[in-house]
């Protein structure tokens, strides 16, 4: 009896709606402090309505600096995973990877395809690692948490590989709370800090 309730402590909780750390509502947004080797600056990123791409339903995920347009992804949420489909409208990936994923999914993936870069296709090879990562605060509350760690090469046309090494904690309920992302030029290393400061769900 001991044991058993030992293990039911110690064992870590199951969840089956990777939305809730991936919310995909539109009009939510965060707004986070992003710092990297040429200054810092605050980036707000908000949910558009959602889109059909080739049969698939996507909610486009709109990054902006002030009132520039600086990124744009489209998700689709998928069974225990968050699948990127495109980052233009008319020109979805070939093939579709998971950028987020719930533990219970399998702790690692890979995926050998394409991604966009700068406007361009770029080959992309990726191994992903998930986890439980306990409990963290936000905004006064204590939330469970996973942490995704993103390894990838990126190949541009003509191009030398790059190197990025990317690890995200997300929040129950709230989404992304914190990301520290090394990118690997081939004289050239970037890091880069992104932390929420707020979350402004469209309905609270």
């Amino acid at each position: 009896m001991i044991t058993s309730v030992i293990l039911a402590l110690s064992a870590p909780p199951v969840w089956a709606d990777v939305s809730e750390f991936f919310p995909l509502n539109p009009g939510d947004q965060w707004i986070y402090s992003v710092e990297n080797d040429r200054g810092k600056y605050r980036a707000t990123d908000t949910v558009g309505d959602m889109v059909d791409i080739e049969g698939i339903d996507c909610y486009p995920v709109i990054t902006k600096r002030g009132k520039r347009e600086v990124d744009r992804v489209y998700y689709h949420m998928g069974e225990g995973e968050v699948i990127v489909v495109a980052f233009k409208l008319l020109e979805p990936l070939s093939s579709t990877y998971p950028i987020v994923r719930l533990p219970e999914m399998g702790k690692e993936w890979n995926y050998v395809g394409e991604t966009f870069v700068a406007g361009d296709v770029a080959d992309l090879t990726m191994r992903g690692r998930v986890k439980f990562s306990g409990r963290k605060e936000f905004d006064g509350k204590k939330i469970d948490t996973i942490e995704v760690r993103l390894e990838a090469t990126i190949l541009e046309a003509f191009g030398t590989p790059t190197k990025v090494v990317q690890v995200a904690t997300y929040g129950r309920g709230v989404g992304l709370l914190s990301m520290d992302m090394t990118t690997k030029h081939p004289k050239t290393t970037e890091r880069t800090k992104r932390r929420l400061i707020r979350y402004i769900p469209i309905d609270p």
